[in-house]
């Protein structure tokens, strides 16, 4: 009787332990699914969905920051409400007809020096490239790492990624329909704070209580 006993209760102990274990386990493996690569103070290249161009559209310069060189006058375009990660991407249109890029909200471009603060666009925009023609346009994107150096004129940038990370969605998703740029009598102004509210999620715990205030009060 007493070996039975004996016996049901290491059974017992040994399913308590496997158990314990796979919670373990599985809390492990959904702690890797959530690391933000490329935020914040976090090394390697942001994760997502690769950004993929419509068919005969391509880029025919290395995305790089505005200043090298600055997109010509005639053809420039500027989406984005950033003040650190500023590029230039070269379009080509090898189509007989006009198409239309989306640049999507969560579109994240990696600097390729890690020394440089990696840039991700909050909210969507369009332009629509001409038939057979170069097109420019500059994105003004939001710093993704508070610690690191704003891009030099040399910099280059590359793995565009539509982010996975659910923190930076929901501050997309936020600014999805708010006014974040004003054409002024002074120049563009920007809304503020914005940037603050992105290193609340990339350098620190997420959006605070002051942030969704501010976010939300946008126009």
């Amino acid at each position: 009787m007493f070996l039975r006993v004996l016996f049901t209760f290491s059974v017992v102990l040994f399913i308590i332990g496997f158990i314990s274990c796979k919670k373990s386990d599985f809390k492990s493996a959904e702690s890797v699914l959530n690391t933000s690569a490329g935020l914040g103070d976090s090394t390697g290249s942001p994760s997502g969905t690769p950004f993929v161009l419509p068919s005969g559209i391509i880029y025919f310069e290395e995305i790089k920051t505005i200043t090298n060189p600055l997109c010509t006058t005639d053809t420039m375009r500027f989406f984005g409400c950033g003040k650190f990660v500023r590029l230039a991407v070269h379009l080509r249109n090898n189509n007989f007809t006009a198409v239309t890029v989306t640049f999507p909200k969560g579109l994240i471009l990696t600097s390729n020096d890690p020394a440089f603060q990696n840039g991700a666009l909050l909210q969507t925009f369009a332009t629509n490239v001409p038939a057979n023609a170069d097109w420019c346009v500059n994105l003004y994107l939001a710093c993704l790492n508070k610690n690191r150096h704003e891009p030099a004129n040399a910099a280059t940038y590359g793995n565009p990624v539509i982010t996975n990370n659910s923190k930076l969605i929901e501050l997309t998703e936020l600014l999805s329909s708010k006014q974040l740029i004003r054409i002024t009598s002074y120049g563009l102004q920007f809304a503020e704070n914005i940037q603050n509210a992105v290193w609340d999620i990339t350098d620190s715990t997420g959006l605070t209580a002051k942030d969704y205030s501010y976010l939300n009060a946008l126009p």
